[in-house]
């Protein structure tokens, strides 16, 4: 209770204090870890404490604990608590190894339900206190050497159902897998880190989750906080490692666990869009967070369908189109975030979309058959509908984005047909004359694709860039597109 009020957080600053409850918690792990080598030996191995596997659980059942757990708790909760809010604790205990003796406890198992409850409160305190510890990017080397990134996936099955502390490992882990190197030991262990990282936001694998359409209560936004992170985790593996987007989608059924979770959220998006318009206050602030898991979900849709078998899955769904009327309604109360992360999702699939049969992916693991329905070209004309909106926005990338979906959709004759009978053509001359580089770059390359079909470019020839509010650099009446082209040419 004295540590809970920072006015007295001064007390706890003495290296004595903090190296006295470092060594009590390590002095639990080491008598674990010679456990662990003796059972090793007793059955036929001789395995150095040193080479232990780096995961190895350690199960306190079996050895007489020189503390009660609970002591132990409060212990590690007197560090939680002064390490909130103050560098100079947090740089006492990042001096005295505190990274790398809170790492072995997350190896601490019991199977037993009772201990096991005990140590998932310990853990708590522990992972809070590693969570403090990861925001500064000066801790991440001993981070990575007291193998935290592979601890805390490699803990998940044995706590899954602990949201508290599934929110602190989400919450360490979504600091670290913004750097290159603790997302490559995740990928050191690859197919079990990303199941047991998939397995937390999957209602059939955490109960502790719910996706029912019932009235949400403030344990929901315990959930919601969890997903948030835990999808921001999975989006950063995924950003940039295609190995990675294969392993999420189909070795560990990421687009089933995915697309479900996007149902549930895209209603209750919508649902609290709605009452919002209507006055309430309360349902307004529910709505903002599932907004938030929406972003961080449609993100890590988009960073999956990067790969062309995942694209080509995610195309296959009819689940896919309850982004229609969330990109509707983000775009009219301005949720500038979640319009462009769906944007681009959408421009992910619509690149590998064809009128050709979806092909079975190359993996190993066994997917579900998928019907010939097909996102991308069911909804070309209302994507293209939606997207038009979007090309004169404020948002320069979200401008990119668009425009670069509707690269992919120009592939459409009848998308091109509407887009001369709705203007949206015009407005892409009118980009043009657009100061920002890539935009023009990306209208480039739709009005290259739109010049391929003859009847398109019979129009496009005929729009003039003053008709439709655009500028004529030239200074003669000569705004057309032809001009605007050689204008790229001679200026950029």
């Amino acid at each position: 209770m004295f540590s809970k009020d920072s006015a007295n957080d001064a007390f706890f600053y003495d290296v004595h204090y903090v190296e006295a409850a470092l060594c009590t918690i390590a002095k639990v792990s080491a008598i674990c870890c010679k456990d662990a080598v003796l059972r090793s030996k007793r059955y036929g191995g001789n395995i150095p404490q040193d080479d232990l596997n780096e995961n190895e659980e350690f199960f306190i059942e079996r050895i007489v604990l020189p503390f009660p757990i609970k002591t132990l708790i409060y212990l590690a909760g007197t560090l939680k608590n002064t390490s909130n809010a103050d560098e100079k604790m947090l740089k006492l205990l990042a001096t005295n190894g505190a990274i790398a003796i809170l790492s072995d406890t997350t190896r601490w198992r019991s199977s037993q339900v009772a201990q096991v409850k005990e140590i998932a409160q310990f853990l708590i305190q522990i992972t809070g206190i590693l969570r403090n510890l990861s925001v500064a990017k000066s801790y991440q080397k001993q981070f990575l050497e007291a193998q935290v990134p592979s601890r805390l996936c490699a803990m998940i099955p044995a706590f899954i159902d602990h949201l508290e502390l599934m929110g602190n490992v989400s919450r360490i882990l979504s600091k670290l897998t913004l750097h290159e190197l603790p997302r490559a030991q995740i990928n050191n262990h690859m197919a079990t880190n990303l199941r047991n990282l998939l397995a937390v936001v999957d209602v059939d694998q955490n109960k502790s989750l719910s996706l029912l359409n019932q009235q949400r209560s403030e344990t929901s936004r315990f959930q919601d906080s969890l997903l948030v992170r835990m999808y921001f985790v999975l989006g950063n593996l995924c950003a940039g490692n295609d190995r990675d987007r294969q392993c999420v989608a189909f070795e560990c059924n990421g687009i089933a666990v995915l697309l479900r979770a996007l149902q549930f959220y895209a209603l209750q998006y919508t649902n609290g869009v709605a009452s919002s318009q209507c006055g309430n206050e309360e349902k307004d602030g529910l709505g903002e967070q599932t907004g938030e898991v929406l972003v961080k979900l449609v993100r890590l849709l988009a960073n999956i369908a990067i790969n062309a078998e995942v694209a080509a899955q995610l195309n296959a769904r009819d689940e896919m189109g309850v982004l229609l009327e969330t990109l509707d309604q983000s775009q009219r109360v301005g949720d500038e975030e979640l319009m462009l992360n769906i944007v681009s999702c959408i421009t992910n699939v619509s690149y590998y979309s064809s009128a050709t049969p979806v092909s079975e992916p190359k993996s190993s693991q066994t997917i579900p058959k998928v019907s010939k329905y097909s996102f991308i070209e069911t909804n070309r004309i209302v994507l293209t509908s939606l997207l038009a909106q979007i090309l004169l926005d404020r948002n320069e990338e979200a401008v990119v984005e668009a425009t670069r979906a509707f690269g992919n959709l120009t592939r459409f004759k009848d998308v091109l047909a509407y887009m001369c009978d709705h203007k949206v053509l015009d407005c892409f001359v009118v980009l043009l004359d657009h100061s920002n580089r890539e935009i023009v770059y990306t209208v480039c390359g739709v009005l290259m694709n739109a010049a391929l079909d003859e009847s398109t470019r019979r129009k496009l020839l005929q729009v003039r860039a003053a008709d439709v509010g655009g500028s004529n650099s030239s200074g003669d009446d000569r705004g057309d597109v032809r001009n605007l082209l050689l204008g790229i040419v001679d200026h950029r």
